[in-house]
């Protein structure tokens, strides 16, 4: 077990299954599935085989010096959610590979790209109806 003091992070699995333990709470890792994890939280895992999925680790230096404020709040929205279940994954696929390709460009519009991105991919997760 161990927790992140710094920052909060997005994990969605689209393959894999386990245990996903966060606090005191046991989740299934049943893809498509994503967990948030809040800064202070304890979280540990126990897979029966090798996850397959993205990781989005956001600092709250990211979160100060971000353009759209609008993205605090649908992170603070997003934070009362550990774990939620998909039905439908293509548009929520489609914005991780997206943030991970933007994300790797150098280019003086990226980070207004990953923030856009990442704002789009926060909503979408919100309004995602859960299995």
């Amino acid at each position: 077990p161990h927790k992140h003091n710094s920052y909060f992070e997005i994990i969605f699995l689209s393959q894999g299954s386990g245990f996903h333990f966060i606090d005191s709470q046991k989740h299934e890792v049943k893809p498509p599935v994503v967990f948030f994890v809040r800064k202070e939280q304890m979280h540990y895992w126990e897979l029966d085989n090798k996850p397959d999925g993205y990781v989005i680790i956001i600092k709250k230096s990211f979160i100060d010096l971000s353009f759209d404020k609008e993205i605090k709040a649908l992170l603070y929205q997003l934070s009362k959610i550990e774990a939620l279940y998909l039905k439908d994954v293509d548009i929520i696929s489609h914005l991780f590979l997206l943030l991970t390709k933007e994300n790797l460009q150098e280019n003086p519009f990226s980070k207004i790209a990953v923030e856009g991105l990442l704002k789009a991919l926060l909503a979408k997760l919100l309004q995602m109806p859960s299995a």
